[in-house]
């Protein structure tokens, strides 16, 4: 692993309109980037990963609509 890699288990949820899109060209780049990083992939709809991220069941998601929750954490990255 080089400076700047991240290692553990990162429990991903994708929304399934954005997995196929997104996913296959960002996971190899993860994997060689970070290969001390344990990847786990959930797909769901945005209720319930949001639901999920609350609970800490999952460590983040990617969604497509805008979050407004106060308890939550939320970052565009791209329109």
């Amino acid at each position: 692993a080089g400076a700047g890699a991240v290692a553990g288990e990162l429990r991903l949820g994708v929304i399934p309109t954005l997995a196929p899109y997104l996913l296959p060209p960002a996971v190899p780049r993860l994997r060689r980037r970070h290969p001390g990083l344990a990847l786990v992939i959930e797909e769901r709809l945005t209720d319930d990963l949001l639901d999920a991220v609350r609970r800490g069941a999952l460590d983040a998601a990617l969604v497509a609509s805008e979050v407004r929750d106060p308890a939550l954490v939320a970052r565009a990255l791209f329109r």
